[in-house]
């Protein structure tokens, strides 16, 4: 596991595959509950989460690994490193949605046991073909949809508390602004719904010319293109500078100017140390963009990867010359079915 990323999530798992890990068995020495817990024993049901202190057998620090269990189930959760200091700014524990069609009454399954974490500074990726539940993903972590098992946080609160929703800059899909309304209206509108305290005429002048909007400052937003539109809810989304972004298909109806725009403006934000996580169909710019990649399918997270790994990614020789390694991996993994590399401990398997 990677101690530098601070938190690193491994697996949905039970208590018996955990205890099978030889590693915990041979290191584990304190079960330490989480408050108004009493203490648990090994060999009993883990139904309360829990706080493991492993010692380093190499030098004097600890180890700390986090268990949550998942709600109506009997001894599974999720398990993952953390370290003191440190903890997932986003993370997705287990979670399940179905929607039920109106006529047929029939399931259909959008998310199936997803669990992944991000961690501060991080900008993690999420791609996959329509229909795969990326954007389902984000709507539950926006508090927008509600999540049939598992647990989500932001920032340590539950999608929809107002202190997550303060740290968060949101891009729909399909971005909904007043039409009759000019893009300095909404950004003033954001001043005062965010709470901004900075002067807000500067402001709102720096967001304009970030995304090239200055000379449209005075339109109102249906004279906008769709592009237009795209650049003008990403100003509002970063008016109040927000810790981390969420941005579902930033790229969507963007000419390739507005499109190097948006990668431009989403590095620069990265490089403040912005925590940031995207849907996208453009498989370029996740990789010129991510420290790591996800990759679902059919509502589950299949791979989890990095551009370091890709790097050493072999290329499968009947795909067509050109094939970046994220597209081969994508490929093979969503369209061939083949087994995906789950992200597990090096040297453990599933």
């Amino acid at each position: 596991m990677n101690m530098e990323s601070g938190v690193d999530m491994v697996a949905i798992i039970s208590r018996r595959h955990l205890l099978t890990k030889p590693r915990l068995l041979t290191f584990l020495v304190m079960i330490q509950m989480l408050p108004q817990h009493p203490l648990a024993i090994l060999g009993l049901p883990w139904a309360v989460p829990a706080v493991m202190l492993v010692p380093d057998p190499f030098n004097d620090q600890q180890h700390i690994y986090v268990f949550h269990p998942l709600p109506d189930s009997l001894g599974e959760g999720v398990f993952f490193e953390a370290d003191m200091n440190s903890q997932p700014v986003i993370s997705f524990a287990g979670v399940g949605k179905a929607f039920q069609h109106d006529l047929t009454r029939k399931k259909a399954v959008a998310l199936h046991n997803l669990t992944f974490a991000v961690s501060a500074g991080e900008a993690f990726g999420i791609i996959g073909p329509n229909g795969a539940g990326k954007s389902t993903a984000l709507k539950i972590l926006m508090g927008f949809s509600r999540a049939d098992r598992g647990v989500v946080t932001v920032g340590g609160q539950g999608p929809g508390h107002a202190l997550g929703h303060q740290m968060i800059g949101y891009l729909p899909e399909n971005p909904c602004l007043y039409e009759n309304l000019t893009i300095t209206d909404h950004l003033r509108f954001a001043a005062r719904t965010t709470g901004f305290s900075g002067p807000v005429a500067p402001r709102i002048k720096e967001l304009l010319a970030l995304v090239g909007l200055s000379g449209e400052a005075r339109l109102p937003i249906r004279r906008f293109s769709k592009g237009m539109t795209q650049r003008a809810a990403l100003a509002y989304a970063l008016f109040h500078d927000p810790d981390l972004l969420v941005l579902d298909e930033p790229m969507s109806g963007l000419d390739p100017l507005g499109r190097q725009m948006v990668v431009d403006i989403i590095r620069q934000c990265h490089a403040r140390g912005k925590t940031i996580l995207f849907c996208s169909h453009i498989l370029t710019d996740v990789e010129r963009i991510c420290d790591r990649i996800a990759i679902m399918n059919r509502g589950e997270l299949q791979s989890i990867t990095t551009p370091k790994e890709l790097n050493n990614y072999v290329i499968a020789p009947e795909l067509p010359p050109g094939t970046t390694p994220l597209e081969a991996c994508f490929l093979e993994i969503v369209r061939d079915g083949k087994p995906a590399h789950r992200p597990y401990p090096a040297g453990e398997a599933a």
